[in-house]
């Protein structure tokens, strides 16, 4: 199959979020006597969760393997079949669109359009994500030192581009998906597309786009349960910008 590549990968990413869809689809049915802005319980091994641990995986058995007898069996494998279909493809859009998701959140945010939380929440919750998330992905990109496809450098593992992305896509979700259906549902096609791109760029291995979907995934997944959880307690989080970087806040509220 001459595109095998390519829809592998959009099914890898996209695989979580259709079943999602579904079974968000048939709990707003049952439950249409709740408030539209009421926040929904965040379980931190729900659907998306283990999804996103299992694209991560993924990503790092195609990272470590040695194989090269089949498309699927390694990165070295996938990145040659993918050129034996596309030989000049070359753009710099995903420069942009890893940054559109965040882009469509902040403004709905400036526009104080309805989500799970007020705005203040909303605004906490999206830079803890994007501490977590880039946090991660730049202590792998710097221990790991991969190659990239082209040579170029050695900040291949994993992907920034489709980590910022994601953390973009899946808060959009988590936090306007309810009232905004078909704005999750771009996020995520901005996401994907992002990804693609990057390994259709040579800049990125399949296994590099893998695993930064899902730590995109999974920091903003941490983020809304630790904030849930914690503020029972009486706990809260608040991401906090210092001049060499940034952190994150814990407040007992008394």
């Amino acid at each position: 199959m001459k595109n095998s590549p390519q829809i592998i990968l959009i099914i890898l990413v996209f695989l979580h979020f259709n079943y999602q869809a579904i079974a968000a689809d048939e709990f707003k049915i049952k439950t249409d006597s709740l408030s539209l802005h009421q926040p929904q319980k965040n379980n931190l091994l729900d659907l998306g969760s283990l999804t996103a641990a299992g694209i991560i995986g993924t990503g790092v058995f195609l990272e470590f393997s040695k194989h090269k007898d089949h498309w699927y069996t390694s990165k070295f494998a996938f990145q040659d079949e993918v050129f034996k279909q596309i030989h000049d493809y070359t753009t710099v859009v995903d420069d942009y669109t890893q940054f559109a998701p965040l882009g469509i959140s902040l403004g709905l945010i400036a526009l104080n359009k309805p989500g799970n939380n007020k705005r203040m929440g909303q605004i906490s919750r999206l830079l803890t994500s994007e501490i977590i998330g880039l946090t991660v992905m730049g202590k792998l990109k710097t221990s790991t030192k991969r190659k990239r496809p082209n040579g170029i450098a050695i900040t291949s593992f994993p992907s920034g581009h489709t980590t910022q992305a994601f953390i973009g896509a899946r808060y959009l979700d988590k936090e306007f998906g309810a009232n905004y259906p078909w704005l999750k549902y771009t996020g995520y096609v901005l996401a994907t597309f992002t990804g693609v791109s990057r390994v259709m760029n040579n800049a990125h291995w399949i296994s590099d786009i893998l695993v930064g979907a899902g730590i995109g995934i999974l920091s903003v997944d941490l983020t809304y349960w630790a904030f849930d959880k914690l503020k029972k307690k009486n706990i809260s989080i608040s991401p906090i910008i210092v001049r060499k970087g940034a952190g994150l806040k814990f407040s007992i509220l008394l």
